[in-house]
């Protein structure tokens, strides 16, 4: 019985700091998880879709059929939760499915939160390109 009380305590005590790391270096939100810095970063995630077919960026979001708006409602979820450890492959294969014109988009996850020193919010960028898979031939 003496070892799980003293497994308990030893996750308790070193769960912040794996927390703290997550949090700072995965973009993980720091509100989930069983959080002890859920007091601490307030963490918006907004996400673009662009595209990249004719090399200009043109963007898709505003004109998205419900399919591929349901698919980055769902991603924008994950992203908020687990940060920079989840990728858009769904998303983008959703969008190539729904979207037969387009040959290449690229993903924007913009993460904004209030920055731990400052106070002030900042905002991290980070962008997923994909290009349409080529047909198979049989």
């Amino acid at each position: 019985m003496k070892r799980v009380y003293a497994t308990a305590v030893a996750v308790v005590l070193v769960w912040p700091a794996f927390q703290w790391g997550l949090v700072t270096f995965a973009n993980v939100d720091p509100w989930k998880l069983c959080g002890f810095a859920m007091y601490a970063i307030h963490q918006n995630v907004e996400v673009l879709i662009v595209d990249t077919s004719d090399g200009q960026s043109r963007n898709l979001t505003a004109d998205l059929r419900p399919r591929v708006s349901r698919a980055r409602k769902a991603w924008r979820r994950v992203r908020r939760v687990f940060g920079d450890l989840t990728r858009p492959d769904h998303l983008a294969s959703v969008v190539f499915d729904t979207l037969k014109k387009v040959d290449g988009i690229g993903i924007v996850a913009i993460t904004r939160r209030l920055g731990p020193r400052s106070s002030v919010f900042e905002e991290e960028r980070r962008r997923y390109n994909y290009h349409r898979p080529a047909e198979s031939s049989r």
